[in-house]
């Protein structure tokens, strides 16, 4: 498979946006998939799941693929709610564009913003679809002009729909639109050809001239221009009523930048001796690849994405981590199909693949076929907001409960564990309380682990507020020489954050000195 024959697209937006659905109706349309699965029956291919299925949204990135007039499209489903954001910024990280889906009738929503925001920040190029034409009382020109104020002028229409809800028949193309074209979509049409042209200087001074423009010259001019983000193509879509999934299918395959489209990436040298080196996305080149993700099952074992960027993964080979400094041997390597993983003796650059049993392998880390000491950029997580205390219901179960705390730790940037030195609690830490109740269905699921969870306890702390000062006079008389001490102490308040200060006043040396370090650290120790 030659590289700029791999296409990578992510489909983000909110939940309920009909992004699974998309997916499913994509892969029975390509006949990657034998029957066409549902959300409300929970048969979806990427939805696997079971709290997937009792909830009826995507929890987990769902990773699938198809090949389609000679290309591999590899999909990558990520949840839409904002507790489980860091999930769907793993698959972001390794796809090539974002398809952000927004459903008409909610319009953008919450996460339909912070997911652009990321795919930004990943320097990810982007398209839109609007799905769920089908639905009634649907205001396009309103959609539309709510997608420009928030996304930018670039957002144009690429095909349209012809009728809204139940009148929904289809979709007409505004690349390649033949005769059909209705009058009042001709301007719309005319300014896609404007927004296109601008990327290459010679095409829009053939334009200015009032040349024709021809199809081919508009389809290499619209594949560079969503490249460098110039344009934001917009495609109607109804997985429903099976409109505007055929355009949409090529469209990706014919626009939608390849990983050799997207250019070199840089590697960053862990040797201050050594400078950075550029990999060309090539197969042709020594193997770097970027773990992800990484998905601990007490069945399966632990499983690695990787992203290959650049050379040749072969099955039965060795991974170099610069990170621990050791070699991972490996068996078999695979393509991941919702639940299901097809064995493949190769992956070519660009590809995403499978490794298991990487046991030294986390989120982030850049693996090589040899000994190399550098890393691709790490992908940034958001921290987690909300935490809870537990602790096993069984005693027994500490020792499993710790394990199983660990291993969904490394599986979830987003999910912390850690013991409060000050009150001793066990510390789980997530985006929101529905990402916690998430964790705990799986750990009693997965490892048989029950949890009593409760609020983590605050470790008060008393400071000085005012100045102050005391004395006292001890005497003890007990035979011989007896003992006698007087003590004289002032305190007031340091500004905030300026910690502790301890000045000696003491004239003379009559007192030894050693009395005054038992004293300092006595009180930086006290509670």
């Amino acid at each position: 498979m030659k590289t700029e024959d791999i296409r990578n697209v992510a489909f983000i937006g909110h939940g309920d946006s009909g992004k699974t659905s998309l997916v499913e109706l994509i892969l029975y349309k390509t006949k990657s998939s034998t029957r066409l699965g549902d959300i409300s029956e929970g048969t979806t291919v990427c939805d696997f799941e079971p709290d997937e299925k009792e909830r009826k949204h995507s929890i987990d990135c769902g990773f699938v693929f198809c090949k389609y007039k000679d290309k591999l499209i590899n999909f990558i489903d990520t949840p839409g709610y904002p507790d489980f954001i860091a999930e769907a910024i793993s698959g972001l990280s390794a796809s090539d564009t974002a398809c952000l889906a927004i459903n008409p009738m909610s319009g953008i929503m919450v996460n339909t913003r912070k997911m652009w925001e990321q795919a930004d920040n990943l320097d990810i190029p982007k398209i839109i679809a609007i799905t769920k034409l089908d639905l009634p009382n649907i205001n396009l020109d309103n959609i539309i002009s709510s997608i420009k104020e928030v996304f930018g002028e670039k957002c144009i229409l690429v095909t349209y729909p012809n009728g809204l809800g139940n009148e929904l028949k289809g979709v007409f193309n505004l690349i390649s639109p033949g005769s059909d074209l209705p009058g009042e979509l001709k301007k719309t049409r005319e300014k896609l050809v404007e927004a296109v042209v601008e990327v290459n200087d010679q095409l829009l001074n053939k334009y200015l001239e009032g040349q024709e423009i021809s199809e081919a010259e508009l389809s290499d001019a619209l594949r560079l221009a969503i490249l460098k983000g110039k344009v934001i193509p917009i495609l109607s879509i109804s997985a429903r009523k099976d409109v505007g999934i055929e355009e949409f299918i090529d469209f990706v395959i014919k626009y939608l930048p390849s990983p050799k489209d997207r250019g070199t990436k840089t590697l960053h040298s862990l040797n201050a001796e050594q400078k950075e080196e550029v990999v060309e996305p090539n197969s042709d080149v020594f193997f770097s690849g970027y773990a992800f993700k990484c998905v601990s099952d007490p069945f399966v074992g632990k499983l690695s994405y990787i992203r290959v960027y650049s050379g040749i993964l072969e099955s039965d080979k060795s991974t170099y981590n610069p990170r621990t400094k050791k070699s991972e041997r490996f068996g078999k390597i695979f393509k991941i199909f919702g639940k299901e993983q097809k064995q493949t003796d190769k992956a070519y650059c660009g590809d995403i693949v499978v490794i298991p049993k990487l046991e030294d392998t986390n989120i982030g880390d850049t693996v090589f076929a040899s000994e190399k000491y550098f890393r691709y950029q790490e992908v940034k997580f958001p921290q987690p907001m909300v935490s809870l205390a537990v602790e096993p219901k069984s005693k027994g179960d500490e020792q499993r409960l710790s394990l199983a705390l660990n291993k969904m730790s490394l599986s979830d940037p987003s999910f912390k564990v850690l013991r409060d030195k000050q009150t001793s609690e066990l510390i789980i830490s997530g985006m929101s309380s529905l990402h916690i109740d998430s964790i705990l269905n799986r750990l009693k699921r997965k490892y048989d682990v029950q949890l009593n969870t409760k609020q983590p306890k605050i470790p008060y702390r008393e400071t000085i507020l005012t100045k102050a000062e005391a004395s006292y006079k001890h005497k003890k008389q007990s035979g011989g020489r007896g003992q006698y001490g007087e003590v004289y102490l002032r305190v007031e308040p340091m500004p905030r954050g300026g910690g502790f200060e301890y000045v000696d006043e003491i004239f003379g040396g009559s007192v030894p000195s050693q009395y005054f370090t038992m004293w300092t650290h006595q009180k930086r120790h006290s509670k």
